[in-house]
C-alpha cells in the first residue's frame, strides 16, 4: 500500500487562489478558500504623484497559512527577509 500523503499541496492550493484571484475578483469564488473565521493583515500601498498620471505600488510578500485545505491567515510583509523569518517561525510551530 503506497503511503500518500493526505495534506493538500499548499503550494498549489496557494497558485489555486492567485489565479482564482487574478482571472477575476469574485469574492463568492474567492471565499471558498478561506475558513470561516479567517483574518486577511494584508496591506497594499498603491498611489499616484501628484500631477502625474501614472501609479505607484509597494511591493510586499504574503505568508499563508493554511488549516485542513483552508485559509486562515494571511499576513503581508514589507521585504522577503521578514516574510521568509514568518514562514519558518510558522512551520518551525506546526510541526
Amino acid at each position: 500500500m503506497s503511503e500518500e500523503s493526505t495534506t493538500p499541496d499548499l503550494v498549489e492550493l496557494t497558485r489555486s487562489f492567485y489565479e482564482t484571484m487574478d482571472f477575476d475578483w469574485d469574492f463568492d469564488s474567492l471565499a471558498g478558500f478561506f475558513a470561516p473565521d479567517a483574518a486577511w493583515d494584508l496591506f497594499r500601498e498603491d498611489g499616484c504623484p501628484r500631477d502625474s498620471d501614472a501609479r505607484v505600488q509597494a511591493r510586499h510578500l504574503q505568508v499563508f497559512e493554511w488549516v485542513r485545505g483552508k485559509i486562515v491567515r494571511i499576513t503581508g510583509y514589507p521585504n522577503i527577509d521578514a516574510a521568509r523569518a514568518a514562514a519558518e517561525r510558522l512551520a518551525e510551530e506546526r510541526g
